[in-house]
């Protein structure tokens, strides 16, 4: 039986060999990011030419058309579109604020005291 001083070098060895390989591994692996937005400039370009360079950051009503690395919205009407479409379930987005639409409360509410009421 080997005790934890006697293999405590071969073990700080490996150790080293991995974060060495780790660090290599993200340089090489993550160099760029692109920023795309939802314009008409990017009409004719083909996006998934770009995902073997880097991570692609995308904006708004991209997802309708790309789907991106990451999903960024601010605006109240899309980031409620994103949510409501289950884009947000599946893939990563982040939205800049959250509020519940009250109309749609309301409705939900309505329904509710109606069945109840069956």
């Amino acid at each position: 039986m080997r005790y934890f001083d006697e293999v405590w070098q071969e073990e700080e060895q490996l150790l080293k060999l991995g974060l060495e390989q780790s660090r290599r591994n993200k340089r090489e692996r993550m160099t760029k990011i692109f920023c795309i937005g939802n314009g008409e400039s990017r009409k004719d370009f083909d996006l998934y030419k770009l995902k073997p360079f880097g991570k692609i950051y995308g904006c708004n009503g991209l997802y309708r058309d790309f789907a991106p690395d990451v999903l960024v919205a601010m605006d109240f009407n899309i980031c409620h579109e994103i949510y409501r479409s289950g884009y947000a379930f599946d893939n990563i987005v982040y939205l800049k604020e959250w509020k519940k639409i009250l109309r749609l409360c309301m409705k939900n509410c309505f329904i509710l005291k109606q069945l109840q009421s069956l």
